[in-house]
């Protein structure tokens, strides 16, 4: 029981407003990126008086989500397009209002909300005498939740010879990983011809993050393959490349699995 005193008494029928603030960090709070779901109970303040009534809300920050399992019977659900006009912030998933006073507790689902990635492509194969270079400009779009990470597919034949930048979030490292649930699945037929790389961001990233590759190559004979790299994600994908060669040279271009777009 809490008694708070008052620097002066409240006159009839006027009113006072009092906050009290609490704050509790479960143990082993701080949760990896792939952690499973947690339930937590969150008791509620009751005041002691004649006629009772107010609201709960139930909020979350960053990339968490909550959802009430159980909920005191005296509570009434608030509608989602009520709680903009009783001052509620933005952030608020869930709210209760109470027109008596209310024991019990609330029970919550807390869960992370895991980010909804797209990309699209553009690569540029540039021939000038006897040699080639080819640009890639890759923009991620990452939604609902941030991401550190971010996958690439790089034809094996490239090995390590290729640079990568970024002029949004800095890439602290590269790697070569496997394909499977841990990271992105991958057909057998793509398996076998593209290394997966894990692209480890400075900081998780909301938004749009723009990947830059470029390697360059002599050309030995008349005819040479250009090895593609490429974005890769569980979203919608769209790539798209070009040639250009200089006056003095010719070039044709045959291509499989890609349609040609008009000049």
């Amino acid at each position: 029981l809490l008694m708070i005193e008052l620097p002066r008494p409240i006159q009839r029928e006027k009113t006072t407003n009092v906050a009290i603030v609490t704050q509790h960090v479960p143990s082993n709070w701080d949760w990896p990126g792939d952690a499973a779901d947690r339930s937590i109970t969150i008791p509620l303040i009751q005041s002691q008086a004649q006629t009772v009534s107010g609201y709960v809300s139930v909020m979350a920050e960053g990339d968490l989500d909550v959802t009430p399992q159980k909920v005191p019977d005296r509570l009434e659900p608030v509608p989602a397009g009520r709680m903009a006009s009783l001052g509620m912030a933005g952030a608020v998933q869930h709210a209760y209002s109470n027109n008596a006073p209310v024991d019990g507790d609330i029970h919550l689902l807390v869960s992370r909300r895991r980010p909804r990635i797209s990309a699209q492509s553009v690569g540029l194969i540039s021939v000038q005498g006897r040699q080639f270079a080819v640009d890639w400009r890759i923009a991620y779009t990452i939604s609902r939740a941030s991401a550190k990470t971010l996958y690439l597919l790089v034809d094996k034949s490239l090995r390590e010879e290729f640079k990568i930048a970024s002029a949004t979030v800095p890439i602290t490292s590269k790697s070569i990983v496997q394909p499977g649930e841990k990271s992105i699945p991958l057909s057998d037929e793509l398996a076998k011809r593209y290394n997966l790389y894990l692209l480890n961001l400075d900081h998780s990233s909301l938004g749009d993050v723009v990947i830059d590759v470029r390697y360059e190559r002599p050309i030995v004979d008349k005819g040479f393959d250009a090895p593609l790299v490429r974005p890769i994600c569980l979203g919608e994908i769209s790539e798209q490349l070009a040639v250009q060669a200089a006056e003095e040279s010719a070039v044709k271009v045959d291509v499989s699995g890609a349609k040609e777009i008009d000049a």
